[in-house]
């Protein structure tokens, strides 16, 4: 069992949603980031589907009342007893053991448990809905004390001892993001001028969010749209226009019908992306068809599921000696930190460039930086590049005699 000591602002438990009920006016709701859901079941040796924790805004602590297998993502960091653990990873948390989970990246971080948390399903799944009060812990936001059940799972493959991270953690929104949209349903109802000025502008992500849909600033000009609309269904990533002029885009808790004129729906691919978006970040829309709006879908799908992973290992020795970062390839080192500073495993140094490409250079485990190569250094593969004092974090290992967990 899990038991949660401090929730954040906002964490609720989440799967893929409930599928079939939106006849019946039952939002499909669910994990806002789906992507990052389905990695961190992925790492904690789960199916896609099952239920894991999604915080919002905030991270928060938990408490591991037996041992566990545990994934992470979306966060900026994660502690296990204090000690910092890759980023986007699964690993081990013993009984009795403290897990504080940073905040996101961008407004969603996901925690999954090998097992799930073993809720009970109402219509087809454990995902909460706030505004019905059903599902998830008893219908509601998770407080602190509550306690979350773990379901029944074979053992995992993963060992105590070693942690499993993404080679490369999925980034979070940019500050000015484009997502591609599908021209109207309803822009027809709209005067030519407000949909000219709806794909030419940008938009500010106000704080008026949350998993029904993000309130965007941004007046459209034109007059109101005209009354008389009868009520319709509406998709998720649906962009309405209001009376005010300020748009509306629909996450997946939105209600299942609505009145406002739609002047776009946002592709399937990009729905991770506007679930992980926060208040300030500038927002555009592209026009695709929705044959383009597949393509890119299965393409970004595609991306996502390609990334590697690699598996790490407790670096025993930690602080007793200092631990030289070589140069992977001949080349010019660009940095991108100062010295000194303490960095966590995985944290990006700097990157060496040959020949128009670029690799970066990482932190092998979390310790403390003391010496970091000058900008335009000119180095051979193997030359030192850093000198880290290890404080006896992670370090990437072998899953076994026949691979390699090395990212290339």
């Amino acid at each position: 069992m899990i038991r949660v000591m401090d929730p954040g602002l906002l964490a609720t438990v989440q799967d893929t949603g409930r599928f079939g009920w939106e006849d019946y006016g039952v939002a499909r709701g669910g994990a806002l980031d789906p992507v990052a859901l389905a990695w961190a079941n992925r790492l904690a040796e789960n199916p896609v589907w099952a239920a894991g924790v999604e915080f919002t805004w905030t991270g928060g602590r938990l408490q591991i009342e037996r041992d566990l297998l545990l994934a992470v993502t979306g966060a900026v960091s994660v502690a296990l007893d204090g000690a910092e653990l890759p980023p986007w990873s699964g690993f081990w948390a013993p009984a009795g053991s403290e897990v504080v989970v940073g905040p996101p990246a961008g407004a969603r971080a996901y925690l999954a448990v090998h097992g799930g948390i073993a809720v009970p399903r109402v219509l087809g799944s454990r995902s909460t809905d706030l505004a019905g009060a059903f599902g998830g812990l008893e219908g509601r936001r998770l407080r602190a004390g509550d306690v979350l059940p773990v379901g029944a799972a074979p053992a995992p493959g993963l060992v105590p001892g070693r942690v499993r991270s993404l080679c490369r953690p999925l980034p979070p929104p940019p500050a000015v993001v484009t997502l591609a949209a599908v021209p109207g349903p309803r822009d027809d109802l709209l005067a030519p001028e407000t949909v000219a000025a709806f794909w030419g502008r940008s938009f500010r992500v106000s704080p008026a969010a949350d998993r029904m849909g993000i309130r965007l600033e941004g007046r459209l000009p034109g007059p109101a749209p005209g009354g008389g609309l009868l009520s319709e269904g509406m998709a998720v990533g649906a962009v309405q226009v209001p009376p005010d002029g300020s748009p509306i885009v629909l996450l997946a808790a939105r209600g299942t019908m609505g009145g406002y004129p739609v002047v776009a729906t946002v592709s399937t691919g990009d729905l991770p992306v506007l679930g992980q978006l926060r208040p300030g970040q500038v927002v555009r829309f592209r026009a695709v068809d929705a044959a383009a709006a597949r393509r890119r879908s299965l393409a970004r799908q595609a991306a996502v599921e390609a990334v590697p992973v690699r598996e790490w290992r407790r670096q025993p020795d930690g602080g007793r000696a200092w631990l030289p970062v070589p140069a992977p390839w001949d080349g010019v080192f660009r940095r991108a930190r100062r010295v000194p500073a303490r960095v966590a495993a995985g944290t990006g140094l700097g990157w060496m460039d040959s020949l128009g490409s670029s690799r970066e250079v990482t932190a092998p485990v979390a310790g403390e930086l003391a010496w970091l190569a000058p900008e335009g250094w000119r180095a051979q593969a193997g030359d030192t590049l850093a000198l880290l004092r290890p404080l006896g974090g992670w370090r990437e290992g072998e899953v076994g005699s026949h691979e390699r967990t090395r990212c290339d």
